[in-house]
């Protein structure tokens, strides 16, 4: 299950849960609040409608367990990132992918980020290290070499305006 709680005064918040009657991996609201993405062990993307509490609006399969979700600003487009190293881009209100990125060699997807300009951030890694990358949503393409400097990275996230990454350390402080 997966509980949520919806302010419903100054100081008052109602819960309910979903059944997602899968082991999750990953959770993200949309940037109007209006649906919830559940990535889960097996693959499987669930997008629910908050206002319905118990009712999902689609599900689609992955190749991989979910790693990272994250809603493309000011779009109906959801990306995935997946454990085996694939990034899928999803359409939500078509349930279905609209693009697939996978980074061969590169390891798991670790983490993603996308931003209102139309650019993904994912980490990946690597036996040799980890590696973060900038792609072009509408052609899959990189639009940076790859971003590592040796050090474990963890997460990554864009600035408000979409104009800078950070990308912080991993476990080991570096």
């Amino acid at each position: 299950y997966l509980k949520i709680l919806k302010q419903s005064g100054p100081a008052e918040f109602n819960s309910f849960e979903l059944d997602t009657n899968r082991t999750i991996t990953a959770v993200r609201f949309s940037p109007d609040n209006k649906l919830i993405a559940v990535g889960a062990v097996d693959g499987t993307i669930t997008t629910w409608a908050t206002d319905k509490q118990d009712k999902y609006r689609h599900s689609i399969k992955c190749d991989a367990e979910i790693v990272g979700l994250q809603f493309v600003p000011n779009t109906n487009l959801l990306v995935a990132g997946c454990i085996s190293g694939d990034v899928h881009v999803i359409d939500c209100e078509k349930s279905k992918f609209t693009g697939h990125m996978a980074i061969k060699g590169r390891g798991a997807c670790q983490s993603v980020a996308t931003n209102s300009h139309g650019h993904l951030a994912a980490i990946f890694r690597a036996a040799d290290g980890t590696y973060a990358s900038v792609f072009d949503l509408a052609t899959g393409r990189p639009i940076t070499g790859e971003l590592s400097n040796g050090t474990t990275l963890n997460s990554v996230r864009f600035s408000h305006d979409g104009t800078q990454i950070i990308c912080t350390p991993g476990k080991d402080g570096n």
